[in-house]
């Protein structure tokens, strides 16, 4: 499986780029057997190497290891070497001391918050000042997700950056960050898009600066509410206005039957029935039952007289 095996390290995510104390990668084939391969990484110390090899990046950065591989245990092992003084570029003046030097710092910063996450929020790396003001121990941000100790408005901030035509870098920003203990602790951030993924450094906001990021957040909170409250009275808008077309419906038909009664009707002298618009003949109570919203019922006193005099009760 030796060509699955170059094209996976050909697409390998870089998880271990990130991690603290890193220099550099070199994948070797050897010449005369293209089975075997050998990893050169390049580290500023021996015990960031064990702290990454031991911790869950270690893990995520096998995930796309080819199926079905199998390793030689022969084969399969882990040498360290030390490089000779003045050789291995980390002297004064030497090309990667820069790298080291950053790599360092930010391994060691407790003021620059750092954190790397790919595009659907899976963070991939932080330095232990980030895990710190979110209240977790070292290695237990990897592999969460970013949302999800972001406050919704700024979330969705860079969501809509990240999934947009071109995603761009944006700083500097305000970012509202969840704490273990649900506390919100406000960094000002920049962000860089980095190829798939993306990074956030920032820095803890003077206390001048403190008191506007309260206060965004107090109307971030507002604004939600609002949007709350507004949803709910547009459902009472809109049950209030079924009820005003109900009865406005109910209106017109009580208007109809009104003109309807009110309309000149033809009554016969001697039988009382009235003719209606299809040239029929009805009895004129049975007409008004059909045609009249407004009867109700009851016993004038001439027909009270009359069925106590028949000896029926009254």
């Amino acid at each position: 499986m030796e060509a699955a095996v170059r094209q996976a390290f050909l697409d390998r995510p870089g998880l271990v780029d990130d991690a603290a104390g890193f220099l550099g990668m070199e994948v070797l084939v050897d010449r005369r057997d293209g089975t075997i391969f050998q990893l050169l990484t390049r580290w500023t110390d021996e015990g960031s190497f064990q702290r990454w090899h031991s911790g869950p990046l270690h893990k995520l950065s096998h995930r796309r290891i080819p199926k079905g591989l199998k390793l030689d245990p022969s084969h399969t092992v882990i040498r360290t070497f030390d490089v000779l003084p003045g050789q291995d570029g980390l002297s004064p003046g030497g090309p990667s001391a820069p790298i080291a030097d950053l790599a360092r710092f930010l391994a060691g910063s407790r003021c620059l918050h750092w954190l790397r996450a790919s595009f659907d929020g899976g963070i991939v790396a932080v330095n232990p000042a980030f895990e710190s003001l979110l209240q977790e121990s070292a290695g237990a941000l990897a592999g969460q997700v970013l949302w999800d100790r972001l406050t919704e408005p700024d979330a969705a901030s860079i969501r809509t950056n990240l999934k947009s035509e071109v995603p761009r870098s944006e700083g500097p920003m305000l970012l509202n960050f969840i704490g273990r203990d649900q506390s919100v602790q406000t960094l000002q951030c920049h962000l860089e898009v980095q190829g798939e993924t993306f990074v956030l450094a920032g820095e803890p906001i003077r206390e001048h600066d403190r008191a506007l990021a309260r206060e965004l957040l107090e109307l971030n909170n507002r604004w939600a509410l609002l949007v709350r409250d507004n949803e709910k009275n547009e459902k009472a808008l809109r049950k209030t206005k079924d009820e005003l077309e109900k009865a406005l419906k109910e209106l017109k038909e009580s208007h109809w039957h009104l003109r309807k009664i009110q309309e000149t009707l033809p009554i016969c002298m001697y039988c009382g029935k009235v003719k209606t618009g299809d040239a029929r003949w009805e009895d004129v109570v049975e007409y008004l039952k059909a045609n009249s919203l407004f009867l109700s019922h009851g016993c004038c006193p001439d027909c009270i007289h009359m069925i106590g005099e028949a000896g029926k009760p009254v």
